[in-house]
């Protein structure tokens, strides 16, 4: 594997407006983050970040763990080592995170992950004097279990079920077996297919949650690089929430805030805001479901119970943040520094820096994901066959069947060239008219616009006729587009890493560590 090019997040059509603004360091965003601050600046607004605290993060964390080597012992004195440097007051985080999709889901999974280690690698080599651990949050509270059921291969999807309406960590997955016997039908008799059917087993028992499952896979891809996962839906780290929940529940601050912030950036230009804050922005997990919260008069709704504030707050452990609190409650119980995540995600923090500072959470350093094409040589030498390049392929199928005709063809056919050159025939007509009789100048015009709309007429013709003649080029082309961008949509959204580990081996993902080193997040053309 190795970089082809790279190509700039503004120069294509797949991002935000807002992120786009961000990564540019728009000064109207500056009130809305941390992106400004140096990272000594942004560690030195970490240093309330008690002793108590970190006690209680690396005992949740190492009980947590203690689990997981109960599953497997690989890297178990790495991974032992970086939870006990948590204890250290020097030792920070960089975090991402994501749902529990099944057998990592989507690509972009991993590139976010990868986005968080080679960060925090380049903070330890730049900043020694201090310890910087990456950490993948696992969204085990989310509920929708449909988001994340399936993954595709070999463009096939892969599917599961359960029977849950609760969080979708403490899910079991009913249908194991049959998922098993897809898997390995489309993995075929590759080098590496028995291997990454070893790592299914491993994870996917009928014993182990979904969420110890994603653990148990998430730790064998990365935890060489000493990852750490963490599964927040834990009484003793919500317990540090208690003070921020209360008052949730009872003067809807969260909402509050964000509807003012959300405001202000409306007033700046930005349309289609990310996430809509609630007056409540809690859900409780009862019943195996979970439910939103609503007040009434007297007391608080859940479904079809009834809850007094007393009985809530002595579940705190029940009770689960939606995707507008969530941040919030990473960053209390993390000494992060850095968050790393998707467009759509940096679009949402951004909604939320004024809830940070009225509860004085110091906000992180935000910072765009990796974007990746894996793209083959073959493909490569095909475009260039064809006078196309890897960056025309972002483009409409319109826009490229144009191009390709226009560089495949020997005497292009100008539309604009004949109308300007009827447009100085009438002017010339025109003047001459005017010395015999003004009048006829209306006449004169009509008869042009009725020669320029016959000669667009003609132009689709001859448009038609060049698409004849280069249909199984084009056909190629757009083959290749459609390869790359299923959809219309971006690769890293659709694949999913197991289909190039089966064909490279589990080094793919290392390879791929290695290619997305920038600093600076770029999206990335990778050729094999």
């Amino acid at each position: 594997m190795k970089t082809h090019s790279t190509i700039a997040f503004d120069s294509i059509s797949f991002f935000n407006p807002l992120v786009i603004d961000l990564l540019n360091e728009d000064e109207k965003l500056n009130a809305f983050h941390t992106n400004t601050l140096t990272i000594q600046e942004l560690i030195n607004q970490r240093s309330n970040f008690s002793t108590t605290q970190r006690n209680v993060l690396h005992s949740a964390l190492t009980e947590q763990y203690n689990e997981l080597w109960k599953h497997t012992i690989t890297n178990k004195e790495r991974i032992t080592t970086q939870l006990n440097t948590l204890l250290n007051p020097n030792t920070f985080t960089v975090t991402t995170g994501h749902q529990l999709c099944l057998m990592t889901g989507p690509l972009y999974f991993v590139y976010k992950i990868i986005t968080t280690i080679n960060y925090t690698e380049q903070l330890n080599a730049t900043h020694s004097q201090h310890h910087f651990v990456p950490v993948y949050w696992a969204a085990t509270e989310d509920h929708d279990f449909e988001e994340i059921n399936n993954f595709k291969l070999y463009n096939k999807n892969l599917e599961t079920t359960a029977d849950t309406q609760g969080a979708v960590g403490n899910i079991y997955l009913q249908n194991i077996t049959e998922l098993r016997e897809q898997l390995v039908s489309i993995l075929g008799t590759t080098s590496y297919a028995a291997a990454i059917i070893h790592l299914f087993d491993s994870a996917y028992t009928p014993t182990n949650t979904l969420a110890k499952a994603t653990q148990l896979l998430v730790h064998e891809l990365f935890a060489q690089y000493g990852l750490l996962i963490i599964d927040a839906n834990n009484a003793t780290l919500k317990q540090s929430m208690h003070t921020v929940f209360t008052n949730e529940l009872t003067h809807n601050t969260a909402f509050k805030l964000s509807t003012t912030t959300i405001a202000g950036l409306e007033q700046q230009g930005y349309k289609n805001i990310q996430v809509t804050p609630r007056e409540i922005n809690l859900f409780m997990m009862h019943h195996n479901k979970r439910e939103r919260i609503v007040k009434t008069k007297t007391n608080y709704t859940v479904g079809a119970s009834t809850y007094t504030l007393e009985e809530l707050q002595n579940n705190i452990s029940q009770l689960s943040p939606n995707v507008l609190l969530r941040p919030l409650y990473q960053e209390s119980i993390l000494p992060n520094i850095a968050y790393v995540g998707g467009g759509g995600e940096l679009a949402y923090w951004l909604e939320l820096k004024s809830i940070f500072d009225y509860y004085n959470v110091p906000f992180p350093h935000l910072l765009l994901r990796h974007s990746v094409l894996i793209i083959e040589e073959s493909t490569l030498e095909k475009l260039s066959s064809k006078q196309l390049s890897v960056s025309d392929l972002f483009e409409s199928a319109d826009t490229i069947t144009k191009k390709y005709i226009k560089l495949n063809t020997e005497k292009e056919f100008s539309i604009t060239a004949y109308q300007q050159q009827l447009e100085q025939l009438y002017t010339t007509i025109n003047t001459k008219l005017s010395t015999i009789d003004k009048s006829l100048a209306p006449v004169a015009n009509a008869e042009l616009k009725k020669s320029i709309d016959g000669l667009y007429a003609l132009n689709g013709k001859v448009n038609k006729a060049l698409k004849q003649q280069h249909a199984n080029g084009i056909a190629q082309v757009i083959k290749q587009k459609e390869k790359y961008f299923p959809d219309d949509g971006l690769q890293e959204r659709y694949e999913n890493i197991f289909q190039y580990i089966n064909k490279y081996g589990f080094e793919f993902v290392n390879e791929l560590k290695n290619e997305l080193t920038n600093v600076t997040p770029t999206f990335s053309i990778l050729t094999v």
